[in-house]
């Protein structure tokens, strides 16, 4: 259990700072931290949304599992609170928490109550869009973060957030050191997409569309689905695979390894022993980003089956997304790039995505109507609806039509969609 690895790892006073003064007692700080993230989990989760706003959120496991990764970072001379994973450039984000941001400058009080603000925003990685919305006590600064910062809605938006800040990292890196990156590298990410998705691992034409709008090479991008081994060694066989070409890769360039489990099929025991594998010392090299999906149907989100505990501990880290962002044409075939941008799915280089929609409705961000993501994406399947009409209006009427004498097709068509 975490909670006795904690205590073997001895008291908080390890922790530069710890001792503050709350309320005229002399405590320590991370105990004021995880009393405060508790008291927000409880109003929030608990009384709220009746425990359904955090997804794989277990009541003690998760958060002291936090608290136990702060102990860790304090030792290596990091900030005790871990950050929230992030899609907004830095400046971006310091102008959402300005005001948290201005009160731990003023005073001790401030800086606690922004450290209880980071945990809680961590574990709203884990948040359920639609719990979100129903919570009316959710603070509008953590709504703004929660839908401006982080990608709830879209793993592709999410992985390709990911590979760019390891890109950068590994830009900078000379090499001679450990590999600093921002956010993490090995990511659990619950997500209830269509079950097409798990067709990803076998289908070679879904691989090479799913490459091409995180904007990596083909060779980049390596899927396993969990379900499809049959034994312990074949996944191990499956990983030492990958490691290996890993290892032979250009340092510089980042790899992205996608596990699909699909949970329908693959139990906590064979996710547990695939992180266990990943998280052997040595093993994998600091280009590579390892994604596991753990894709769960609709109707589970509700049920009464216990999630994957979100755990944040050897580096892991943990989130939740609505879908993976790639809709089906039809039940064989997913949706290619082009047709994302001209639906507004995906929110690549300037195209519409469906944090942006939201965002938008729940006046969070500052735009004029005519500047509005929704009044353009709206714009745009009006005008294809139209176009649809009309053809309808054309096939529906061409058992009463006869073609006018001396008059060619080509000319007859062209007349109709005048008319029409």
């Amino acid at each position: 259990m975490l909670n006795e690895k904690i205590a073997k790892e001895g008291p908080w006073s390890i922790v530069p700072g710890t001792r503050v003064t709350e309320q005229g007692q002399d405590r320590m700080l991370v105990d004021v931290v995880e009393e405060g993230i508790r008291d927000g989990i409880m109003r929030l989760n608990t009384q709220s949304a009746n425990g359904r706003l955090l997804y794989g959120f277990h009541p003690e496991e998760t958060l002291v599992s936090i608290i136990y990764q702060s102990i860790e970072r304090a030792r290596d001379g990091k900030p005790i609170m871990p950050d929230p994973y992030c899609v907004l450039p830095i400046e971006e984000l310091a102008k959402i928490q300005e005001d948290y941001l201005g009160a731990a400058r003023a005073q001790t009080s401030g800086e606690i109550r922004f450290l209880i603000r980071q945990g809680l925003m961590k574990l709203f990685q884990l948040a359920r869009p639609e719990q979100v919305f129903l919570v009316e006590s959710f603070p509008q600064s953590y709504l703004q973060e929660y839908m401006l910062a982080q990608e709830h809605f879209n793993m592709v938006i999410f992985q390709r957030s990911l590979l760019a800040s390891l890109q950068s990292a590994l830009n900078a890196w000379d090499g001679s050191s450990a590999l600093n990156t921002p956010f993490a590298r090995k990511w659990c990410v619950y997500t209830r997409s269509s079950a097409d998705v798990t067709s990803i691992a076998v289908k070679a034409d879904l691989q090479e569309q799913v490459a091409n709008l995180l904007s990596i090479p083909r060779a980049s991008f390596t899927v396993m689905a969990l379900a499809q081994f049959m034994s312990r060694s074949a996944c191990e066989d499956a990983l030492n695979a990958f490691i290996t070409m890993a290892k032979n890769s250009d340092p510089k360039k980042p790899l992205l390894l996608l596990c699909i489990a699909d949970r329908d099929s693959v139990n906590n025991e064979q996710i547990n022993f695939f992180r266990g594998r990943v998280d052997e010392k040595g093993r994998l090299p600091p280009n590579v980003l390892v994604v596991t999906l753990l894709h769960f149907p609709p109707e589970r989100a509700f049920g009464a089956s216990n999630p994957y505990p979100a755990i944040f501990v050897n580096g892991w880290d943990f989130a939740y997304a609505d879908a993976f962002g790639l809709a089906a044409r039809d039940s064989s075939a997913l949706e290619s790039g082009e047709r994302s941008v001209t639906r507004g799915f995906l929110g690549h280089q300037g195209e519409i995505d469906g944090r942006g929609w939201i965002a938008w409705a729940f006046n969070l961000t500052e735009s004029d109507n005519s500047a509005s993501p929704i009044l353009a994406a709206f714009e745009q399947v009006f005008d294809q609806l139209l176009v649809e009409l009309r053809v309808g209006v054309v096939f529906s009427l061409l058992p009463l039509m006869r073609y006018p004498k001396g008059l060619d097709k080509g000319t007859f068509w062209r007349f109709l969609d005048l008319v029409l």
